[in-house]
């Protein structure tokens, strides 16, 4: 884990991200109050951060991600209250063109911004391969598949139900 949290640190290194040590693991989160990302974020119009936690699990590490609502008030962010938290996996983009004024008053663009809550979690698998570590997943991940199992399977059984009613004439066509 060491190994990697260092690869992680590395690959961080000069960008919004800081790696925040816990306990158990460690954090991976966009630094939203540093002022060198602050402009750049805050025009990126992210209204959502994601927090990767990492975490040992067997013989690799389980990222989640855990998904909290970003209010900018006079230009610089605020974690919104929530009574709600998104965890598991997550996949989004946003993306920005941002427009100014040249020197001669022409329309230029400024920045073309691309955020995606992913890039975070890409940042976790690529630097655990580095180290020899396998990405597996959370405990949130696992209790969201086992419940759309659970829903596709009664989708299934409920179906066949209706088609055995339905050919032995309990249920009449149309």
């Amino acid at each position: 884990m060491d190994l990697l949290l260092q690869a992680v640190r590395d690959a961080v290194e000069d960008t919004p991200y800081v790696v925040d040590v816990v306990d158990d693991g460690f954090d991976l989160r966009l630094d939203l109050a540093d002022r060198r990302w602050r402009t750049v974020l805050g025009a990126a119009g992210i209204e959502r951060t994601v927090i990767h936690e990492v975490r040992p699990r067997g013989d690799g590490v389980a990222v989640t991600d855990v998904v909290r609502r970003v209010d900018w008030v006079a230009g610089a962010p605020a974690l919104a209250g929530s009574a709600s938290v998104q965890r598991g996996r997550t996949i989004a983009l946003g993306v920005e063109k941002v427009w100014g004024l040249d020197e001669h008053g022409m329309p230029v663009k400024v920045a073309d911004l691309r955020f995606a809550p992913q890039e975070g979690r890409e940042l976790v698998t690529l630097a655990a391969q580095q180290v020899g570590l396998r990405v597996v997943r959370g405990g949130a991940e696992l209790v969201g598949l086992v419940f759309a199992g659970i829903a596709v399977g009664g989708l299934l059984v409920g179906g066949l139900v209706v088609l055995v009613l339905w050919l032995t004439g309990v249920l009449p066509p149309g």
